[in-house]
């Protein structure tokens, strides 16, 4: 078992938390109380699902292309 206790673990998890799924903490309030959704997607990815379950609730993000087209749905 790895531990993703390791920084390059925790740099790509938190790449595709903050870039990828568009999800970040908010770093004046802490603990997902408040949420920056910033979305940056990449048509080589296509489209992406993350689900992030916070002590403030659940935070979803959901996106694809359909052609030129960027549909992104999110529940927070």
């Amino acid at each position: 078992m790895n531990s993703f206790n390791h920084y390059a673990y925790g740099a790509v998890c938190q790449w595709i938390w903050e870039y990828a799924a568009g999800i970040a903490a908010d770093p004046k309030n802490p603990g997902f109380k408040h949420i920056i959704m910033k979305l940056n997607p990449d048509k080589r990815i296509d489209h992406l699902d993350a689900e992030y379950q916070s002590k403030a609730g659940l935070i979803k993000s959901s996106w694809k292309y359909e052609g030129d087209t960027l549909t992104w749905n999110f529940t927070i």
